[in-house]
């Protein structure tokens, strides 16, 4: 038998229906019923399980909304606050005597009245209590004053968006639920849409989300009392230059844009609540151009003692990620995120293929290419393949998936500084990149075919690589790559 499908009944009539207990602590988000239940208006199984799916959500999604309000720590949003508020004046509403009632409807109003009054009365008891300042009571109590005639009770300000105190506004005064959208708001809607739009992987977007939003929460914190639940047309031009300023040119300036990002996106998202963007203009490339640390490429010695020490190195894949990145150009995230598939050490034309697979995505100017390898970086590559896997799964075992990549990028700098002593911050693992262009000058290729080899995506390397209407083929690179490698004299930048 089939099992049952939790909260599914059949009315004596045959009718399906959805009918679900409501926990006791969330029966105010459910206008206080005990039970959740809604008719799915068929007697076919078939349309009642797919009725019963968006009911099921709904009934999630109201749960979710109510226990992330009742966590007094989080900074809530507007679109929960209301909706809780406009449940709330659901259980509040006034009852209605109508126009030619009889007297025994006006005697059943006069009880409903009441029994309203009561519950009104009993809100803003509940509320009362909620708002002692229970803190300045403990000290007029310590010094006396709690004790003095007359003293009365001291109270904090209530929150403008307390759900129930909206709810009661509402219905004692007519006064609309309203709240205007804040910075909290605007973070969750960008985290929600660049979610739908770019299509990371888990990892990816958990990892992105982490990032930015500490950053996000930091700028919320700046704002002052309100936090992040500050309305987003107070935010001031003065408090996002404030934020940006804290930090070096570079880092305020993709700080800046991610903020600006934020308030872009909630414009695009909300048109009838389009707010100034105050980030708009902040960013200075100028002074982050006078401020960078630039970076160059190895001279011939630091690369020779590099690829010495990585051929060596105690960490096989650390070691190999560092010698692919040095024989091909290619970003670390690249080496170390290549799948069994990518790896093509058989056939006349050994050779890696760069792409986007199901351990990592390319960069956003990444280009998909295929890079040839010879020796010896081919021969360290055959004594690491001693075993194989999934086509798709990671070419290295350990380092070989996304949570990885910034740790093989600092043991490989830690070899830069550490262990071969060059302390130049214009040097660091990503240098093999410049390293191979500079070299590729220096041999007398086109800058397209060595902005191919490293992957960069310009109108350059594009060219090249159009003109073969896919993928280039590895052996149109050899000759180029090959010329590369045995040039041993190139500019490093180096003043």
């Amino acid at each position: 038998m089939p099992e049952p499908v939790p909260y599914l009944t059949k009315s004596k009539r045959g009718l399906y229906e959805y009918r679900r207990r409501v926990p006791d602590v969330l029966r105010s988000a459910f206008g206080n019923k005990t039970e959740f239940k809604k008719a799915l208006g068929t007697t076919i199984q078939r349309e009642a399980l797919a009725r019963w799916a968006v009911v099921d959500k709904e009934f999630n999604n109201i749960a979710e909304r109510a226990k992330r309000l009742q966590n007094p720590n989080e900074t809530h949003l507007t679109e929960d606050i209301i909706f809780a508020a406009t449940t709330k004046v659901k259980a509040l509403e006034r009852p209605v005597l109508l126009a030619g009632a009889t007297a025994e409807e006006r005697k059943a109003f006069d009880v409903a009245e009441e029994a309203w009054l009561l519950v009104i009365a009993e809100q803003k008891v509940e509320l009362g209590d909620r708002y002692v300042d229970n803190d300045q009571r403990q000290q007029d109590y310590n010094s006396g004053k709690f004790f003095a005639a007359g003293y009365e009770t001291p109270y904090l300000e209530p929150r403008a968006d307390d759900p129930d105190i909206l709810a009661l506004r509402q219905v004692e005064e007519g006064i609309p639920i309203s709240l205007k959208p804040t910075w909290h708001d605007a973070v969750a809607s960008y985290f929600r849409v660049h979610k739908s739009e770019k299509g990371k992987d888990a990892h990816s977007q958990a990892a992105y989300e982490k990032k930015m939003g500490n950053l996000l929460y930091k700028f919320g914190l700046s704002l002052g009392k309100q936090g992040s639940a500050t309305p987003l047309d107070q935010i001031t031009r003065l408090q996002a230059r404030a934020f940006k300023e804290q930090y070096s040119a570079a880092s305020g300036n993709r700080y800046n844009n991610v903020l600006s990002a934020v308030i872009n996106s909630w414009n695009k998202e909300n048109a009838t609540k389009q707010v100034p963007n105050q980030f708009k203009g902040l960013t200075t490339k100028s002074l982050e151009k006078q401020q960078s640390t630039k970076r160059r490429s190895f001279n011939p010695e630091q690369w020779t003692a590099y690829v010495a020490t990585l051929s060596s190195w105690h960490n096989t894949e650390i070691g190999l990620i560092g010698l692919i990145m040095a024989y091909t150009g290619c970003r670390n995230s690249e080496a170390a995120g290549l799948a069994f598939a990518d790896v093509k050490l058989d056939g006349s034309t050994p050779h890696l293929i760069f792409r986007d697979n199901a351990i990592r995505k390319m960069e956003k100017d990444g280009l998909d290419r295929a890079v040839p390898i010879f020796s010896p970086l081919l021969e360290c590559l055959q004594a690491y393949h001693a075993s194989t896997g999934p086509r798709t799964s990671a070419f290295f075992k350990k380092y070989g998936g996304k949570r990885h990549f910034t740790n093989v990028s600092q043991q490989l700098n830690s070899i830069i500084r550490d262990k071969l002593l060059i302390l130049d911050k214009e040097l660091v693992a990503y240098s093999f990149r410049h390293t191979i262009i500079d070299k590729a000058r220096a041999a007398g290729l086109d800058n397209g075919i060595a902005q191919y080899l490293v992957g960069h995506k310009t109108s350059e390397s594009s060219r090249i690589h159009g003109n073969y209407g896919t993928r280039t083929p590895p052996k149109a690179n050899v000759g180029h790559l090959r010329s590369i490698l045995d040039q041993d004299v190139w500019d490093t930048g180096a003043e």
